[in-house]
């Protein structure tokens, strides 16, 4: 376990947040090892225990600022709202996880992307782990180009969960209907919604 946390912090760049917590967490396997060696020593026992609650403390502070600074729920609120207002109840959406109203349903069977500083997609991995083909089928090119014509989603909008392939899916599918969508806004910012005349 050390080898391989060591390893990971010597050739893996954290260049991205979601990297860090799986570090940390395999690093907490040692804690209630390393607490049981310090009581030999009370002095640094007790220093050990202080300056790990101080972390804490100051971690958790850290985040209730951030969180407090800016309101990332009331924006996705007001989108859902304003999209289930739009979006018909039996029709689809074609966006990422946070831009899918509540109770529609969406177009792609994966849902989020991660963007690894190495550029290797996440379908791609799907696709490698070589999965049951009604799994790592779904995730390819043609495969969403085949859910968007069977699906028609009534709204289409961006997201940066979306993968590269996902995205580039969407701009096939509304080169070949350049008339059934019209650029409308909405409280996440400009989105593509059909016409009542083509659905």
């Amino acid at each position: 376990m050390v080898l391989f946390l060591v390893l990971q912090a010597a050739f893996v760049s954290f260049g991205y947040p979601q990297y860090y917590g799986p570090w940390f967490l395999l690093g907490l396997v040692f804690i209630p090892y390393l607490e049981l060696a310090l009581r030999a020593t009370p002095m640094v026992h007790r220093l050990a225990v202080v300056a790990g609650l101080v972390f804490a403390g100051a971690n958790a502070s850290r985040d209730l600022r951030t969180f407090i600074a800016a309101d990332q729920t009331a924006p996705v609120v007001a989108f859902n709202k304003w999209a289930s207002a739009v979006v018909p109840p039996d029709t689809a959406v074609a966006g990422d996880l946070m831009h899918l109203p509540l109770y529609r349903r969406g177009v792609f069977y994966h849902l989020a992307s991660s963007s690894p500083p190495n550029g290797y997609s996440t379908e791609a991995a799907l696709r490698e782990m070589k999965l049951p083909p009604s799994f790592s089928e779904r995730t390819t090119p043609a495969a969403y180009d085949r859910e968007l014509e069977a699906q028609r989603p009534v709204l289409i909008v961006g997201g940066d969960l979306l993968s590269a392939e996902e995205q580039e899916a969407i701009k096939r599918y509304l080169g070949r209907h350049p008339t059934w969508y019209r650029t409308v806004g909405s409280p996440g910012g400009p989105v593509s919604l059909r016409s009542e005349s083509d659905r």
